[in-house]
């Protein structure tokens, strides 16, 4: 099932779509022994999972025994041999909708709060924090980035159909996610089939304090 409803606007889809792509593929490494059975080191190559995933940061994600899939949580999705890193939001039979940025789950108003850690202290050009505290109606809680929401418009009402998931990349500025259907370049309502693993931790960082974080 794809969104029609909230799709951009060809035009604008034509000029973004080096921007998404990069922002939203991943590459996969070799397995290392390090990682462990089951386990396979990913580099995301650009900003689409901001802050939680930076660009060129490499993770280790679980490639089996990851079912069941659970709200809040970042996942692998492949899609035209393509693989993607996006975080849950929608199960099976939840009613999404978006406004104005925020998440509406069930017909709950997700909560926004200050990030935490303090440290994340961006501003928009129009003084509006750059990052927030989105916490869902469930008590699923995750921080995201935006100024623009531009780039992803407000969606009306969708239930997720069985069997398959709704998901959002952090950057809510800079992800071809379930906002927009497979045939608008993004990855729309993904089955659980096409779930290949969870992301775990940061293997390697330019930021070395951030090297071995769990990923949440």
């Amino acid at each position: 099932m794809s969104i029609a409803a909230g799709a951009p606007p060809r035009r604008i889809l034509q000029l973004t779509l080096a921007a998404m792509l990069l922002g939203c593929g991943l590459s996969a490494g070799e397995l290392h022994a390090d990682t462990g059975a089951g386990s396979q080191n990913f580099t995301i190559p650009s900003a689409s999972m901001e802050p939680t995933l930076r660009s060129r940061e490499q993770f280790v994600a679980r490639t089996t025994d990851f079912l069941p899939i659970a709200r809040g949580t970042v996942y692998l999705v492949r899609k035209d041999g393509v693989t993607y890193a996006f975080r849950v939001i929608g199960l099976p039979g939840d009613t999404i909708a978006i406004t104005g940025g925020g998440v509406f789950l069930n017909n709950r108003a997700a909560f926004y709060s200050n990030p935490d850690p303090a440290g994340l202290t961006g501003t928009c050009t129009d003084g509006r924090p750059l990052f927030r505290r989105e916490n869902l109606p469930g008590g699923e809680s995750h921080i995201v980035m935006a100024c623009n929401y531009g780039f992803g418009p407000d969606m009306p009402a969708i239930v997720v159909p069985a069997g398959h998931y709704f998901l959002l990349g952090d950057n809510r500025s800079s992800a071809a996610d379930s906002r927009f259907s497979g045939t608008d370049l993004g990855v729309g309502l993904v089955p659980e089939s096409d779930f290949v693993g969870k992301a775990e931790r940061i293997f390697f960082s330019s930021d070395s304090a951030r090297i071995g974080k769990e990923i949440d």
